[in-house]
């Protein structure tokens, strides 16, 4: 057999390896699309095979023991996520409701918006979806919500990856925490915040099946419901519950791993932890202008800091002031090493930081978690954050732009929280 190209090659292997993910997805869904007698199990079928021979593959596969760059790395997870939500796109289109996914198209792009965890959907009732499709939609999310990156980064055991997800983190060498640990960290945190929203929402009455795909939505902040007007029928004591779990979700998995084995001190000197709950807490002072309950006006802001995608009433429809706070919270996100999107909160500690700097124009110190940081790196980590802000910018007021070339009749404040919600 001919040897690929190392990158094809590697590609390949990250495929085969990435595989027995979305093949465990479709094989849950296609059991419980059989049990519930909907008629729809073959609607699994083709990519239940698909991904049957991809995880095959694996073992006539050539393992490559150059390690790919980080960059390199990033570009053939991009193409491995790509082509997960064209596979599992294939099972929308078998589902009754042509009017929702009327072509491949749009079924693509309710596999990518739960892949990426988007939160954004093409479907007008989900409560009239099977329940295998339900169930499917959820399962994909709760994988987006964890990344495909923390699965990527086990299969090829990048040190690379691991160094930079750890540094995201906020921990430094000191707190002892290599990669398996960290990988530990990551699924412990995630699978225990899963259980407890899940036990919570049975105890608040919720349905069994709603709760069960709704905690996996909720604990990766993605957005996709079951339900008719996504959580408007929950009860403000509900409300403040998901608040807090969303909230939850939003910080660094590994520090909050650390704080539920005692070590309350790493939480305390975590500066993502403390940027984020001031700025829920400022966001929340000034959405006192808006007259809805305190629970709604809570969950809302903690949905748009979290990039959760969840909503009650139409936000926009609030207070031009509370629109453009939910925005702006939306571009910022939550912490890094958590399930929420956004810039991250500790690049926008680091913009700070810069301008800091530059207006006092003298040399200073640089510290994070109360830890002085090497100018050098400061510099580059300001750098970097400087840049994730222009490219979150410019991709949003492209997509503004766009949307309202194509739909000129469309509110530009709407367009501009609809483009800050897809983007995160």
């Amino acid at each position: 057999m001919k040897q690929l190209p190392p990158r094809s090659g590697r590609l390949l292997e990250l495929i085969t390896r990435i595989a027995p993910i979305p093949l465990s997805i479709t094989l849950l869904c296609g059991v419980v699309s059989f049990v519930k007698n909907e008629g729809l199990w073959h609607a699994y079928l083709i990519p239940f095979i698909v991904w049957s021979i991809l995880s095959l593959t694996q073992m006539w596969v050539k393992q490559y023991p150059e390690k790919a760059s980080y960059r390199e790395q990033c570009f053939l997870f991009a193409l491995v996520w790509i082509l997960c939500a064209a596979i599992s796109a294939l099972p929308f289109l078998f589902v009754q409701q042509t009017v929702d996914f009327p072509d491949y198209s749009s079924a693509f792009f309710e596999a990518m918006s739960g892949y990426t965890s988007a939160g954004l959907t093409m479907v007008s009732d989900p409560s009239k979806l099977p329940a295998s499709i339900q169930l499917y939609r959820s399962v994909m999310q709760w994988v987006g919500g964890l990344g495909f990156a923390l699965f990527a980064m086990t299969a090829i055991n990048s040190a690379d990856s691991i160094d930079s997800m750890l540094e995201a983190s906020g921990l430094s060498k000191s707190d002892r925490f290599n990669g398996q640990r960290l990988i530990k960290a990551y699924l412990y945190t995630y699978i225990a915040l899963t259980i407890f929203i899940l036990v919570g929402l049975v105890l608040y009455s919720i349905p069994v099946w709603e709760a069960i795909n709704h905690s996996l939505t909720m604990a990766s902040t993605g957005g996709f419901t079951i339900t008719a007007n996504s959580l408007s029928s929950y009860s403000g004591h509900t409300l403040t519950f998901v608040s807090i779990c969303l909230f939850l979700s939003a910080l660094p998995f590994p520090v909050m791993y650390l704080v539920s084995h005692g070590k309350w001190r790493i939480a305390r000197k975590n500066t993502q932890m403390k940027v984020f709950t001031f700025c829920v807490l400022l966001a929340l002072s000034l959405g006192m202008l808006a007259t809805t309950s305190f629970s709604s006006k809570l969950f809302n802001i903690v949905s748009a800091a979290t990039t959760a995608g969840f909503s009650v009433g139409q936000p926009t429809s609030i207070h031009p002031a509370i629109t453009t706070i939910l925005v702006v919270l939306m571009i910022v996100g939550g912490a890094s090493a958590s399930t929420a999107g956004g810039i991250k909160i500790n690049r926008l500690v680091w913009l700070l930081k810069g301008v800091k700097a530059y207006l006092q124009n003298k040399q200073t110190q640089y510290f994070f978690n109360k830890e002085l940081v090497v100018k050098s790196k400061a510099y580059k980590n300001i750098r970097i954050a400087g840049l994730y802000l222009l490219c979150s910018l410019s991709i949003r007021l492209l997509g503004t732009l766009a949307i309202l070339l194509l739909e000129p009749m469309s509110k530009s404040s709407d367009v501009l929280f609809e483009a800050a919600s897809a983007i995160t």
